[in-house]
């Protein structure tokens, strides 16, 4: 029982409350328990690491509590853990549709022009108070641009104080035990936000489970995805600047609150969107797409989605590093948490002749990964419907916004597929891994993981596009005839295109592209709601597509890489 905790400094719990079952778990008034067991922990392992972590610890294990240590409840100042928590809060506004990544931040233009967006204040990259000023070439950890940007947050929730804030936010619906009170700054500097063991926990279990609370999608998925992900460009340098003053001073290297130097130097490689990422494998004995919120007197909140794990450390002091405490709680993992159900997201219009993606939450991993996401997973689904049955390749997408985040890590595998014809069509997907297996043919070549055998049953309903649509006419097919035909119509499709340049992807606004083109001529051929990305990137790219196919051209051809010649 909870009243317990206060006179029990260490609890591994052997009795349980329900049956555990991962992904719909979630504490009402209390958290549910389970033992060790029962969620695939070991226990001589989990008591090992409660043993040996100092101050109050509350572990989470696939939507149970199964070990405490100290007192859960009692509340203390979390300082910069108060970094995380702002940046959720601008997370439940992006999923408002209030405010994006893009949306520059009031007053942000200090001491100079240009303002700062929203991305580049939460990770640190924002120059705010500091000469030079620069948005996005600079990094430095920043107290006062986190609270600046915290406090360009409080109108949209009426002006509230920060704790009424982070009530509407979050805790109105993830619910909290213990008080919540605030002194100092967002970013915690002089103490922040202070508050229990127990309810830090549950806002890591939001970021475990991908911002989604019982029925409530509180935070993107894409935006906790984009939590996990390095967010110092490669090129940013360490800003030296400490601001227009001196400043509240926290040891003797000259850290202030505009610029903590021994952690700006350690930012490059390790720092999201107010969370600190383990992607550049900073801490071995740790996952690699774990995260955690740190603060003074080592305040943590650490988050495996691997392993399905919360573990909160209140007043760790005694380790300078999170692998130290928490690598014994990943440690007492000894079983995978159940796998998901499988099922795809699939977006667009389940009709004849209409694009449906498919979205599969697979391993974490990223374009620099050793084991390469493009040669040494496959992915292929396959569709059928009585007799019928096609089969699709796949492929990594990152966090599933690449396009417009611009990263190179997350968990999202797709596919996409035109169906031919109406009725009920099922999809199994084939998810395989191994040294080259992209380039085997063999079906059963590499090793079945993660979401291999995921299956699901799509809908489809008559083309209902009107003539002139290109969707009306139906797929191209070939039909052993001198031309290609729609299917719909049973019109021959006449070739008329371009094949230059033949590199027409060296295109300015792609990202790590030596460009060759940027196609401005045709600026003025893009038009309101034509697909774009980033700050309205695309631009000359889309708008030459428009123009050609203005003239009537319906083919291009090009090369998909040709740098290194034909």
């Amino acid at each position: 029982m909870l009243h317990r905790w206060t006179v029990s400094s260490l609890l591994v719990l052997t009795t349980a409350v329900g049956t555990a079952s991962a992904g719909d778990v979630y504490p009402d008034a209390n958290w549910q328990t389970a033992t060790p067991a029962e969620v695939g922990m070991d226990a001589a392992k989990l008591q090992f690491a409660l043993n040996k972590a100092f101050g109050h610890v509350v572990c989470i294990r696939s939507g149970y509590l199964v070990g405490v240590k100290g007192d859960p409840t009692k509340r203390y100042p979390t300082y910069s853990v108060g970094k995380s928590l702002t940046s959720l809060v601008f997370g439940r506004l992006m999923q408002q549709g209030t405010l994006n990544y893009l949306n520059a931040v009031p007053g942000s233009n200090y001491p100079t022009s240009p303002l700062a967006n929203y991305r580049q204040m939460m990770s640190m990259v924002s120059d705010y108070g500091l000469t030079p000023h620069h948005p996005n070439k600079h990094y430095a950890y920043n107290n006062k641009a986190v609270h600046h940007y915290g406090e360009a947050m409080r109108p949209y929730f009426g002006n509230a104080s920060p704790v009424g804030v982070l009530d509407q936010a979050l805790f109105n619906t993830i619910g909290r035990q213990d008080a919540l009170t605030y002194q100092g700054l967002w970013s915690g500097w002089n103490g922040g936000f202070s508050m229990s063991g127990r309810d830090l926990a549950r806002v890591g279990y939001l970021v475990l489970r991908r911002g989604k609370w019982k029925n409530t999608q509180l935070l993107p998925e894409s935006f906790v995805d984009d939590l996990y992900v390095n967010w110092i460009p490669p090129s940013a340098v360490q800003n030296a600047s400490t601001g227009p003053s001196s400043g509240p001073t926290e040891g003797p290297d000259g850290n202030n609150w505009w610029n903590q130097n021994h952690l700006s130097a350690v930012l490059p490689g390790n720092y999201s969107l107010g969370w600190w990422t383990n992607v550049s494998n900073r801490w071995p004995g740790l996952p690699k797409n774990s995260i955690y919120a740190e603060g003074l007197n080592d305040h943590r909140v650490f988050v495996s989605p691997e392993d399905d794990l919360v573990v909160v450390n209140m007043f760790g002091n005694g380790f300078w590093n999170p692998e130290e405490v928490f690598k014994p709680f990943v440690d007492a993992v000894i079983a995978d948490p159940p796998p998901p159900t499988g099922e795809a997201e699939i977006d667009g219009e389940a009709k004849v002749g209409h694009e449906l993606t498919l979205t599969f939450t697979g391993p974490m991993t990223s374009e620099q990964d050793a084991a390469n996401p493009f040669l040494d997973h496959r992915l292929d689904v396959t569709f059928s419907k009585g007799a019928q049955t096609i089969v699709v390749p796949g492929y990594y997408a990152a966090n599933g916004d690449a396009g417009q985040s611009g990263v190179d890590l997350g968990d999202k595998w797709r596919a996409h597929f035109v169906p031919p014809s109406t009725g009920e069509w099922t999809y199994v997907a084939s998810f395989r891994s191994g040294p080259d297996v992209a380039l085997d043919l063999n079906p059963g070549g590499g090793s079945p993981v993660s979401f291999d055998g995921a299956t699901g049953k799509i809908a489809v309903a008559a083309n209902d596009k009107p003539p002139g649509d290109p969707r009306s006419k139906g797929r191209v097919e070939y039909v052993a005839d001198r031309y290609l035909r729609y299917a719909a119509t049973g019109e021959p499709f006449l070739k008329s295109g371009t094949s230059s340049p033949e590199n027409l992807l060296a295109f300015a606004d792609f990202d790590a592209t030596s460009p060759t083109h940027a196609y401005s001529f045709h600026l003025g051929d893009w038009g309101a709601g034509d697909p774009e990305w980033g700050a309205g990137l695309g631009h000359g790219i889309i708008g030459a597509l428009n123009y050609l196919a203005a003239q009537g051209v319906n083919s291009i051809s090009f090369l998909v890489m040709n740098v290194q010649g034909d």
